[in-house]
């Protein structure tokens, strides 16, 4: 019996939707900041999802709001899987940028003269 092979499914030539939100240059750095949080072990049994696959599910996600029936039919992985990926990655993405993109302010950002003057 012969199984058909699911054809490579690459961040590189990703969808019309996708192309305008990031550059493969964005999706690399982000891949970069958060792949080993995201990236899975293959068993004796199965093949894991790659990093790669699994930011661009969450992605598109992101990106679309589509149902998790219609990211699943077009990544091929079972909705299911699509209900565990996204969170994940999204926890992922959150632990990975925010020390970059929302840093604790500091003593001097709290102190009330400061925000009083800011205010008038």
């Amino acid at each position: 019996m012969l199984r058909a092979q699911k054809p490579p499914l690459t961040p590189q030539a990703p969808p019309d939707v996708e192309k305008q939100l990031y550059t493969n240059t964005q999706f690399d750095d982000l891949l970069t900041r958060i792949g080993a949080r995201i990236a899975r072990m293959d068993t004796n049994y199965r093949r894991s999802i790659p990093a790669e696959e699994r930011l661009s599910i969450c992605l598109r996600f992101l990106a679309t709001g589509d149902s998790f029936r219609t990211i699943a039919s077009s990544f091929r992985v079972g909705i299911s899987t699509i209900s565990s990926i996204i969170p994940d990655v999204v926890a992922a993405i959150w632990d990975g940028l925010v020390e970059e993109f929302m840093p604790v302010p500091g003593e001097e950002e709290w102190s009330p003269e400061r925000s009083c003057s800011a205010g008038r």
